[in-house]
């Protein structure tokens, strides 16, 4: 496996062949839990949020080492610092996954070089994990945990779980985060500090980002009705959100860009990049997206086909321009309920990434400066309508 992360690819790019267009988009995303779309299919799938603006702040914890211990006064301590800019997936070998199935849902630590399972971790009593977010150093990661059948409740907690430098997973920590209802759609910035959790309801969505280090938290509401989902950091500054609006869908739902240093706390200050309509070809709407850690570029799960035959593939985007600059997996079937596609993990540049669409291991594979290799990276493989977020963070 060290060695198939090293040889040439083996399929180039398909480039784009028309800049996106408008036109009503035939993906919606599903909302919820994984446990609320299980039996959905490609069609339930909604467009997700995109970013199409470099972040300019420099990871805080750049200089931090992998595994550092914290000091005893303090209750959280930066990530790792970064892989390079054009590190190879090599420089990422960890994921964790959420094994649902179980009545407490635990966290799996993997290797995906090996297929090995480095390590399993139970939340606390009575709950359950329902989500999982890394930051940037492939040894952080933060787990949303909620009540356990039968006492099911939709109060989120927060955890961080370091890796030790083999990827041994470490004692759980408890963050300094409020508790909100139905947190399960989150994302942690690349050096840790600060979440971002959608909450609100389906018609009045909010966004909560909340300091680790600092313990505060600031709130971005909007006037209009709609949701935010599908939350995604550029670096620490930079957020990425899909808003469904449902009163003007057509105008304003799509990929949206916020800027969390800037002043104010209405949600729709964030530029609308890529609109719900959006088109690649014969594929359209965007789902799953995966933003680069420098802000330039975007990965997300574009389809074609619905409902007769549809079709699936993860396309690349320019997030300073919103267009379509090709796609970076062979195209799949979803026929009935569909198995996931989607973008896993990228370098900060976006020359490397890995991305799983399809059932088989000869869906799974990397992508070199566009070009797809096949290799089997021991991920499970779900539902096309399952959120990232509710099986997998890498």
């Amino acid at each position: 496996m060290r060695e198939e992360l090293r040889e040439p690819p083996d399929a180039r790019k398909r480039p784009a062949e028309r800049q996106p267009a408008s036109g009503r988009a035939v993906i919606r995303r599903a909302r919820g839990r994984m446990t609320r779309h299980a039996a959905m299919g490609v069609a339930a799938i909604a467009v997700v949020a995109v970013s199409a603006c470099a972040s300019t702040d420099p990871p805080a914890g750049a200089n931090a080492a992998a595994g550092s211990a914290p000091s005893p006064h303090a209750t959280w301590y930066p990530a790792g610092g970064p892989p390079a800019a054009n590190a190879g997936a090599a420089a990422a070998p960890y994921f964790v996954t959420i094994a649902f199935q179980k009545l407490d849902a635990p966290a799996v630590v993997n290797d995906a070089i090996t297929g090995k399972v480095l390590g399993t971790v139970h939340p606390a009593g009575g709950l359950r994990f329902v989500s999982a977010a890394a930051a940037g150093d492939d040894r952080t990661f933060v787990l949303a945990a909620e009540g356990a059948y039968p006492a099911q409740s939709p109060a989120t907690r927060f955890y961080e779980l370091r890796l030790g430098p083999a990827g041994q997973p470490q004692p759980l920590s408890l963050l300094p985060v409020p508790v909100v209802s139905y947190g399960d759609r989150f994302a942690v910035s690349a050096d840790g500090s600060r979440l971002a959790i959608a909450t609100g309801t389906a018609s009045n969505g909010h966004i909560e980002v909340v300091s680790l280090p600092a313990g505060t938290v600031r709130v971005w509401k909007s006037s209009d009705h709609g949701s935010a989902t599908s939350l995604s950091w550029a670096g620490n500054r930079w957020l990425a959100f899909d808003w469904s609006d449902v009163s003007r869908a057509a105008q304003e739902s799509g990929l949206r860009l916020l800027d969390t240093a800037a002043p104010g706390t209405d949600l729709m200050s964030a530029r609308l990049v890529v609109s719900a309509a959006a088109r690649f070809g014969s594929f359209r709407g965007l789902a799953g997206p995966l933003i680069t850690s420098d802000g330039s570029k975007v990965f997300g799960t574009m389809v074609s086909g619905v409902p007769a035959n549809p079709m699936a593939e993860v396309v690349e985007f320019s997030a300073r321009t919103g267009q379509a600059l090709g796609a970076v997996t062979p195209p799949v079937g979803e026929s009935g309920t569909g198995q996931w596609c989607g973008a896993l993990w990228t370098d900060p540049s976006g020359q490397h990434l890995l991305a799983a669409c399809g059932g088989t291991p000869g869906g799974q594979g990397r992508i070199d400066n566009g070009h797809f290799t096949r290799v089997n990276l021991h991920v499970p493989i779900y539902n096309f309508s399952t959120p990232r977020e509710s099986f997998i963070a890498w």
